[in-house]
């Protein structure tokens, strides 16, 4: 009964976790001040088969994979924003954004807790894909890169 009980918690926790982007979110008002979010995916050997699902909140607006990117502009203030893999519990950060400010975040695969990705169920549980603010990426090397 006990492992019966256990499996279908952790099956609630896997089936919870899946993600997909939904139409038409609402990022910004046209009453407010806003700012620029770049959120780009590099090449990666890890993980190069698995989107990177982008949210704000509980929403997920966006879809990367390798090498792609988006912009999209946000109402100024204060916003918590996770990335996470089909399947894989989110990652969460928050940003403050000031208005008519670009930031720059890069959706990277989760190299820290690469030991626990690797072992059944408890792969669920570690992020697999992080958010880090970082410089922007040259108008060069976004011209390599697909925008979606």
């Amino acid at each position: 009964m006990k492992s019966n009980t256990l499996m279908l918690l952790i099956m609630a926790a896997i089936l919870s976790a899946c993600a997909s982007t939904q139409p038409n979110v609402t990022l910004s008002h046209a009453d407010r001040e806003h700012a620029n979010l770049l959120i780009f995916r590099q090449n990666s050997a890890q993980a190069t088969l698995a989107d990177a699902y982008i949210a704000r909140g509980d929403e997920y607006f966006a879809k990367l994979g390798e090498n792609q990117y988006t912009v999209v502009q946000v109402d100024a203030g204060l916003h918590e924003f996770r990335a996470k893999a089909h399947a894989s519990v989110s990652f969460k950060t928050q940003l403050s954004l000031q208005p008519e400010e670009t930031v720059c975040l890069e959706a990277r695969p989760n190299h820290e807790n690469l030991h626990l990705l690797v072992i059944p169920f408890l792969n669920a549980l570690v992020p697999s894909f992080i958010l880090e603010e970082t410089g922007c990426p040259s108008s060069s090397r976004l011209e390599t890169m697909v925008a979606v």
